[in-house]
């Protein structure tokens, strides 16, 4: 990557993280901001860069600043180069860190957040959200911005401090006006603090973080035990015994290994004791109100489409009614047992050519013929000519 970098992992389980990226301010470094920002949400994987130019020993700058003429002056050809740095990172760090490539963000301070700033008004499709603290928007940067319709709706948070020297408090008030006239979610909030970071404004700028996570929905995983057990069984009450054990086996090709008496039936579909127990619990047993917490679905699965198709076939041939759904991820039969339990047999089709690998929470319409349709196999030369070589 073109840019040094320090990185904290997240502290709970995310398949592709979210990626937070830390920008220091001038005369800091990536090591000492990341100190400086423990506190972000957990959920991040949290990247401090180093700023490309140096200046003293741990001590580095997105861009240099001319103080002799009374105000200071930026270099924006040195900040365009950041800027220009920041977005090659950015799209090298999704591939090769693993993240989530929808979940971006930058915060910056000082020079960091004027470098955030132009990162986000200019590539909207890369940076998610931005929260810029004591900076501002160059002039020569508005050249760079993308166009108004690109920005709607990007989350963007500046804080400023009233008594900064270094960049009063017009130009973060002048910040806010540009931003005000753009269709950005933006929100500006000023703070009795100089030009260096207060606990206030960093809580306000990790909350507004967390709020971003929260909004997309973005929630971490604990942490694994150090065993793996698998799934053992489902226990199921019914109505009557004999029935539904005479269902399973017969539409679900159940093996009764025990019985205890009229209370008890193990069913197995594998070579365990049983991955199915029926519980007795008599004929005039009241049916569970669907809306109720409990379970909701017995699943099976077969390992190809011709014994699905031979599922259908047996399922309508013994009258039962059938749903059948694509899950994008899976083909899927199903139906109810004798006690109005839901059933589904389904064939793991996900690593197929034209297939997803997530469910996106979408069921799609499948046709019968689709699952009966299976595919003839080649036949082999040898099988049609035997006895020849």
């Amino acid at each position: 990557m073109c840019l040094e970098y320090s990185l904290r992992q997240p502290k709970v389980r995310i398949r592709r993280p979210p990626l937070l990226v830390l920008l220091h301010g001038i005369g800091s470094n990536e090591r000492e901001f990341l100190r400086t920002m423990e506190g972000v949400d957990d959920r991040f994987l949290v990247a401090s860069l180093r700023a490309p130019f140096a200046q003293t020993a741990g001590s580095n700058s997105w861009f240099m600043v001319d103080w002799t003429q009374g105000n200071a002056v930026s270099n924006q050809q040195q900040a365009e180069y950041s800027r220009s740095k920041l977005i090659t990172w950015i799209s090298d760090a999704i591939s090769r860190l693993k993240i989530d490539s929808s979940q971006v963000h930058l915060l910056g301070h000082s020079q960091g957040a004027v470098i955030a700033l132009s990162a986000i008004l200019s590539r909207p499709d890369l940076v998610t959200s931005a929260a810029a603290i004591n900076g501002q928007v160059l002039p020569d940067m508005r050249n760079v911005f993308a166009q108004p319709e690109r920005l709607r709706s990007k989350p963007i948070l500046v804080i400023h401090g009233i008594q900064d020297i270094f960049y009063p408090i017009s130009l973060g008030r002048a910040t806010s006006a540009l931003l005000a006239t753009l269709p950005l979610n933006f929100q500006y909030y000023e703070y009795h603090m100089g030009h260096s970071l207060t606990p206030e404004s960093l809580t306000k700028a990790q909350e507004w973080l967390a709020h971003q996570l929260d909004s997309m929905g973005i929630t971490g995983l604990p942490q694994l035990p150090g065993y793996s057990p698998r799934l053992g069984a489902v226990h199921i009450r019914v109505r009557n015994m004999e029935r539904s054990i005479n269902f399973y086996m017969r539409f679900l090709g159940m093996e009764l290994t025990e019985r205890v008496g009229k209370a008890f039936a193990f069913l197995s579909s594998d070579k365990t004791h049983h991955s199915l127990v029926l519980i007795n619990a008599g004929p005039e047993a009241p049916t569970a109100d669907k809306t109720a917490v409990g379970m909701e679905m017995v699943s099976f699965v077969v390992p190809d489409q011709a014994s699905l198709a031979r599922v259908y076939q047996t399922l309508r041939d013994g009258g039962l009614e059938v749903t059948t759904i694509d899950h994008l991820i899976s083909w899927a039969v199903r139906f109810r047992d004798p006690d109005g339990h839901l059933v589904e047999i389904y064939w793991d089709n996900h690593e197929l050519a034209g297939r997803s690998h997530l469910w996106q929470g979408r069921d799609l319409p499948l046709p019968a013929e689709n699952i009966l349709a299976v595919p003839t196999q080649p036949t082999n030369q040898a099988q049609l000519n035997p006895g020849k070589d």
